[in-house]
């Protein structure tokens, strides 16, 4: 418990080091639409989408993995299916 602490404190003054370290101003524009932001949170906050994006993408991917293994479960147990069709001539 107290090892994770000073971990975390370690890692929250690394951010905060980088983000006193990279204050200048960067102007991001999208067709009429412009803002002003610190280079240290606009890395931040890629940083963050793209943590967001790759947990919802091996999410949807474990999710599909176990949907398909369920489902090859349920096949396995059913009974066998008999033959009841009529062949004609």
């Amino acid at each position: 418990m107290q090892r994770n602490l000073i971990v975390n404190l370690i890692l929250l003054l690394l951010v905060i080091i980088f983000a006193i370290q990279n204050y200048a101003p960067v102007i991001i524009k999208l067709y009429f639409w412009e803002v002003m932001v610190s280079t240290g949170f606009l890395i931040a906050l890629v940083f963050v989408a793209g943590v967001i994006l790759g947990v919802l993408t091996v999410s949807y991917a474990n999710y599909r993995k176990r949907h398909k293994l369920k489902e090859e479960a349920l096949l396995k147990e059913a009974p066998p299916e008999e033959n009841t069709h009529i062949q004609g001539n």
